[in-house]
C-alpha cells in the first residue's frame, strides 16, 4: 500500500505547502512555523504546540481552575484525538467555541466537571440550542 498522500488523505506538509500557495498568490509575508521559533519553545520542527505560551493563556483564561487540571487540558489539546487530519482539525476546531471538558477533585474532594475556556468570555460565539 502506498503511503503518498491522496486527496483523501492529505498529509500536514501538503495541506501548509497548498496554504503557502495561495497566501502567496495574495503577496502577505509567509514564514513557517520552524522559521518563527525565536522563543525556543519547540522541541523539533514537527511539534506544533507552544506548550509556555498556552498554558500561560489557559491559566489567565481559566482562573478558577487548579493548575494540575490547566496542565491535563494542556495535555488533551497536545494529543491528535482522531486517526485523520481532517478528523483532528473538525474536533480541534470546535474546541475554542465549546470548551475542553475536563474532570478534577473538586470541594470536598468530589470529582466535578468543568469546561476550559479557550478565549475570552466576551469574545465567544454562542450556539443556538
Amino acid at each position: 500500500m502506498s503511503s503518498s498522500p491522496t486527496a483523501l488523505s492529505p498529509t500536514e506538509q501538503l495541506v501548509e505547502d497548498v496554504a503557502a500557495v495561495c497566501f502567496g498568490a495574495i503577496s502577505p509575508a509567509t514564514k513557517r512555523g520552524v522559521e518563527i521559533n525565536d522563543a525556543g519553545e519547540r522541541g523539533g520542527p514537527t511539534e506544533v504546540v507552544l506548550k509556555g505560551r498556552l498554558g500561560a493563556a489557559l491559566h489567565r483564561l481559566n482562573p478558577d481552575l487548579a493548575h494540575d487540571t490547566v496542565e491535563e487540558v494542556l495535555r488533551i489539546l497536545s494529543r491528535p484525538h482522531h486517526p485523520t487530519l481532517v478528523r483532528n482539525n473538525r474536533w480541534f476546531h470546535r474546541l475554542p467555541t465549546d470548551g475542553v471538558e475536563v474532570e478534577y477533585l473538586g470541594a470536598k474532594s468530589r470529582e466535578t466537571s468543568s469546561l476550559a475556556r479557550l478565549r475570552a468570555a466576551e469574545a465567544r460565539l454562542h450556539r443556538a440550542s
